[in-house]
């Protein structure tokens, strides 16, 4: 167990962040960090808690890839050697599964663990401590990428992305009550954002349109409307998007997402300007903080990955990490 899980704790002021500053920024980031040399990946995943300026490293395997964070966040779980699940608050871990999982998510409560078994192919629901169920078989001729539960629990978003092995792509919804999957588009897209009123989805649709000119694929956020886990109707908005996920804040008021000329806010609430640039450069990996005031991204800067953060409004731009990406923000 201690090879796994340190539990170091190590406080420190946050890097660039001032007192005040840090008493507006509520919950926790929890975000990877490659301390490997020599060009080998070392990777594991770290904790801090801005308001205190608290930073406590979760794993020690080196070999975190595939990890999740449970909405309330209680939760954390990863995958070395099975699944291990910790409690954030008391540091007590447990191997919640023997699978080797590729891809992990839990539902909007934090109670139950959905997890992918890659060698079967099978998508698992998990209730923590209980047995696991089988949900779906994925087909032979995908790959699954994300798995993101709907903020009432009833349905399970599956993204699949095209491989070396296959073309196929698009995403399905599974409707967990009934156990019924179907395919909502067969477009290659890239993330999910379900909206709060559960009613749909936002996702960035890959060459979706060409360029009349040169010909080049232009990319569409699109939000699916779903309905008894079926597509009712689909919206198209007029955006210049790169190649990054679509985040929803959790009011569900504004969507950020990335172009080649950087971070974008778009307003979904009908007030004030309708589109915002907040960083002029291009980002990554892009997380809201649970009370949808701030917003934190992933900044390559000569060849390290650093964290910032940054208001609603533009304001407020802060290197929080110098060395972190894949960041993702809970209470």
């Amino acid at each position: 167990m201690r090879r796994l899980i340190l539990g170091l704790l190590v406080v420190l002021s946050v890097a660039g962040v001032s007192e005040a500053l840090s008493q507006t920024l509520s919950g926790k980031i929890i975000y990877l960090k490659d301390t490997g040399k020599g060009g080998r990946l070392k990777l594991d995943c770290w904790m801090i808690k801005p308001s205190e300026g608290i930073f406590k490293r979760l794993t020690s395997s080196g070999n975190c890839y595939n990890f999740a964070v449970s909405p309330d966040g209680k939760y954390f779980a990863y995958d070395y050697q099975g699944i291990w699940l910790i409690n954030l608050e008391s540091g007590q871990a447990r191997k919640e599964a023997v699978v080797n999982a590729e891809t992990l998510t839990f539902s909007p409560n934090g109670r139950v663990l959905f997890y992918y078994d890659w060698k079967q192919k099978i998508v698992f629901r998990k209730a923590l401590g209980g047995k696991p169920e089988k949900l779906w078989r994925v087909p032979e001729d995908y790959a699954l990428s994300e798995m993101v539960c709907s903020p009432n629990g009833q349905y399970l978003a599956l993204l699949m992305v095209p491989t070396e092995m296959t073309e196929k792509q698009g995403i399905f919804v599974c409707n967990l009550s009934i156990k019924k999957v179907a395919q909502i588009t067969d477009n290659w897209c890239e993330g999910v954002a379900w909206s709060p009123d559960n009613r749909g989805f936002f996702t960035n649709v890959i060459g979706v349109e060409s360029d009349k000119i040169t010909g080049a694929d232009i990319n569409r956020i699109i939000r699916f409307e779903i309905k008894g886990g079926v597509r009712v109707r689909k919206t198209t908005l007029a955006l210049e998007v790169g190649y990054c996920s679509p985040v929803l804040s959790p009011d569900g008021k504004a969507l950020v997402y990335d172009n080649d000329k950087g971070l974008f806010l778009y307003s979904l609430d009908g007030k004030g300007e309708k589109t915002r640039q907040l960083y002029q450069h291009p980002v990554m990996k892009v997380y809201w903080s649970p009370d949808s005031e701030w917003i934190c991204f992933q900044y390559s800067r000569e060849s390290k990955d650093e964290l910032y953060i940054i208001r609603k409004d533009g304001s407020g731009l802060t290197r929080l990490i110098k060395e972190g990406f894949r960041p993702v923000w809970v209470p």
